[in-house]
């Protein structure tokens, strides 16, 4: 979990280079004109034929094969990455392969990790995978941990840290899976936000402003909210004619639940940008707000109590939008 939030780190830096953000999503997603501007892909085949100035992108297969001028994030099954990168390139995924220059770091984590003959990564590089073949350069530090690192690929120093023994790794299989399985998540959700703040900006900002205005009092009437709404879903659903609204009321409860945090990470981003006098764009605050509020609810304990409290306050914070709304 916490690589790949160091990975949305990454995309909150990316995006801080600039104002806009411009996203493609679909299918099969190819960027055959030069886009002068951040770029965010989402799709089963991402193929990337001309210059950009930063990429991040989510999908099945991905390949680049035009300039990046600025970073690379990826997370997909497959990941070609076969011109130069200006930035860092940070992957993850089933399968990476590296056949062009990175001027700076490189962080990769996968299955397997290929670094091809003619790969050159400029600082640094982190790899964390199953199986490491280095057929290229790497000018800094190399620190590798692997079952197996082979190639005759030039270091400038190699730190190698063999995985330990499979019977371990079994063991711990589960706990990983879940961990992947709430990364890929928080993932999604990232995108989700993305996506909502595009099309419905007026609503984040509406909810942000009731999120800001008496958050205390928001939060605990969020808390109760929640409760009172599930007790009411339950009488309602005891009756045959009370069923109908049972189920359009949990439609909204769960909506409602589970937009909450993203609301929040809104309000959050946007303060920590104003405090910082940033200077940032509204993709760029929802970034910064909701890699800061997932990384806090990795804390242990005092997590599990923020994420209470933060999905109450989004889940207020929409009743009373709503309310206000419908006496307008």
């Amino acid at each position: 979990m916490r690589d790949i939030l160091l990975l949305l780190i990454i995309f909150v830096l990316m995006a801080s280079n600039g104002q806009a953000l411009r996203l493609i999503s679909g299918d099969l997603v190819s960027i055959d004109e030069p886009i002068s501007d951040d770029v965010l892909a989402v799709g089963n085949s991402v193929t990337v034929n001309a210059p950009v100035d930063s990429l991040m992108v989510a999908g099945g297969t991905v390949m680049i094969n035009a300039p990046v001028s600025g970073d690379v994030a990826l997370l997909s099954g497959q990941s070609l990455v076969n011109a130069p990168v200006g930035g860092k390139l940070v992957a993850a995924g089933g399968t990476i392969a590296l056949g062009s220059q990175v001027s700076r770091n490189a962080i990769l984590a996968g299955g397997m990790v290929n670094l091809n003959r003619d790969s050159l990564i400029g600082r640094d590089a982190l790899i964390a995978a199953s199986t490491v073949n280095n057929a290229g350069r790497v000018n800094g530090t190399m620190i590798v941990s692997a079952d197996t690192m082979q190639g005759n690929g030039t270091v400038g120093r190699l730190e190698y840290h063999r995985t330990q023994e499979k019977v371990e790794q079994a063991a711990r299989a589960p706990q990983a899976g879940a961990g992947l399985f709430s990364a890929v998540m928080a993932l999604g959700w990232l995108i989700a936000g993305l996506l909502l703040l595009r099309f419905f900006p007026s609503t984040f900002d509406s909810i942000s402003s009731e999120i800001s205005s008496s958050p205390l009092v928001k939060a605990v009437m969020g808390f109760l909210g929640i409760v009172a709404i599930l007790i009411l879903v339950l009488i309602l659903a005891m009756t045959v004619i009370g069923i109908p609204s049972s189920l359009m009321l949990l439609i909204f409860y769960l909506g409602a639940l589970l937009l909450a945090n993203l609301f929040v990470s809104y309000s959050l981003g946007r303060y920590l940008v104003g405090m910082a006098h940033m200077g940032l764009g509204e993709m760029a605050a929802y970034l910064t707000g909701f890699v800061v509020l997932h990384l806090l609810f990795l804390v242990p304990v005092l997590g599990g109590i923020l994420a209470l409290i933060s999905t109450s306050l989004g889940f207020g914070a929409i009743v009373h939008a709503l309310y206000a709304r419908a006496r307008a």
